[in-house]
């Protein structure tokens, strides 16, 4: 799916246009104080091309003020400000995680395991291998 951007393990720097869009419809901050704005709040990341690289280079006040000014509403600006904390919050999150989740894969891939067993020195060859290492092999 185009839309899934954190759930593919995109940064928020890799989100098209439309992936943004799809991050922003599912904070917790349009939905509560801002779901009467939604498609216009859409609308003005479509219009002004707003990816996730855009985004990040938007300072929160900035992105609070023009849109709000977008919207007519002055009062959505501390909303919208917060909005704009929740979706960096989220790629903080997400990014953590998937540096979290690769370091682990990375760990595990350079590992190698033997009859079940992790061996964290393991040799090259098994004429490299300790008498112990063989017996756990061969038994």
């Amino acid at each position: 799916d185009d839309d899934s951007a954190m759930t593919s393990g995109l940064s928020l720097e890799e989100c098209n246009v439309r992936q943004l869009m799809a991050l922003v419809r599912r904070t917790n901050v349009l939905r509560s104080k801002l779901s009467a704005y939604e498609s216009a709040i859409i609308e003005y990341i479509r219009e002004y091309d707003i990816n996730g690289e855009k985004f990040m280079s938007l300072p929160r006040r900035e992105f609070a003020h023009d849109i709000a000014a977008h919207l007519g509403e002055q009062r959505t600006t501390g909303s919208l400000g917060n909005l704009w904390k929740e979706i960096h919050e989220q790629s903080n999150t997400s990014s953590a995680s998937l540096a979290h989740q690769n370091k682990h894969k990375n760990e595990q891939q350079q590992q190698p395991v033997v009859n079940n067993v992790l061996w964290t020195n393991a040799p090259e060859n098994i004429t490299d291998c300790s008498m112990d290492q063989l017996n756990h092999i061969l038994l």
